[in-house]
């Protein structure tokens, strides 16, 4: 079903890749979903050092991914759910400053960045429609961070996201996050900010990720299940066998989790 839905998008649609504050890739067909699948991604372009004495980073950028990098990952990702017979995403958002941003690269872990990202979804969602969203490590904080921003998020789905940087960066040494500064949004420390009106939370984990270590995730993950469980809710931990040598490539789990929520959901309301 998925796969001639695939097609006809490319026939009927006429997709558009957009940089202005923040860059989107958008696929939008005739059909109806219960809400609009949308995943956000990231690209980390440079090699940075953090010099300890003076307390800053340094380095020089890499050959930053140009905008259509994100019309190739939304296709992607539709053929990699389409093969699954499970919705593919409508659009792929990337963060302030990567795939041809003309904003800062430091604005990314920042609330004003994940505000930009949320006024670029504004341009993409119809009325009335709702959202389901997906992230994978730093885009994970971001879909957080989007919890804190809108009430018409139905699902979210978050993998291997370093919830606690702050934390994180205390224990190895660094006083000033690398994008932002002092000025990052760390998701732990929002708990009770969180807008859960009936969203479907779903985490996506492997407990041996050697970059965002577990308990990095943990303390963030417990007190968004207090918070829905409170509620008469529920939140959905995913344990998963990453596939790289770091334990930390769940995307692909990811995708897949929030695709099925996307389904459930359109079934559900049938």
């Amino acid at each position: 079903m998925y796969k001639i839905l695939l097609s006809l998008i490319m026939l009927i649609s006429s997709p558009n890749t957009q940089a202005q504050d923040v860059a989107y890739a958008v696929n939008r067909s005739t059909s109806q979903s219960a809400c609009l699948f949308i995943a956000i991604t990231h690209n980390y372009s440079g090699y940075w050092q953090y010099d300890h004495d003076a307390q800053e980073w340094s380095g020089v950028d890499k050959v930053k991914l140009p905008t259509s990098e994100l019309r190739a990952r939304l296709d992607e990702y539709s053929e990699f759910l389409s093969d699954l017979d499970l919705p593919p995403p409508a659009a792929v958002v990337g963060h302030p400053g990567m795939f041809g941003s003309p904003l800062p690269p430091r604005l990314s872990e920042s609330l004003e960045g994940v505000r930009l990202i949320s006024a670029a979804i504004d341009e993409i969602i119809y009325p009335g429609e709702q959202l389901c969203l997906f992230g994978h490590s730093q885009s994970a904080v971001t879909v957080a961070g989007l919890l804190t921003l809108r009430s018409d998020i139905a699902c979210a789905t978050m993998a291997s996201g370093p919830y606690d940087k702050a934390s994180k960066l205390i224990d190895i040494g660094i006083q000033k996050s690398f994008y932002n500064n002092t000025d990052y949004f760390n998701p732990v420390n929002h708990i009770d900010d969180l807008i859960l009106d009936g969203t479907d939370i779903q985490f996506v984990l492997d407990p041996k990720d050697q970059v965002v270590d577990l308990r990095y995730q943990r303390d963030f993950i417990n007190g968004v299940a207090d918070k829905t469980i409170a509620r008469g809710e529920k939140t959905t931990v995913v344990i998963a066998e990453a596939l790289d040598e770091k334990h930390h490539a769940t995307g692909g789990f990811g995708l897949m989790a929030a695709a099925r929520c996307v389904k459930m959901r359109t079934e559900n309301q049938e």
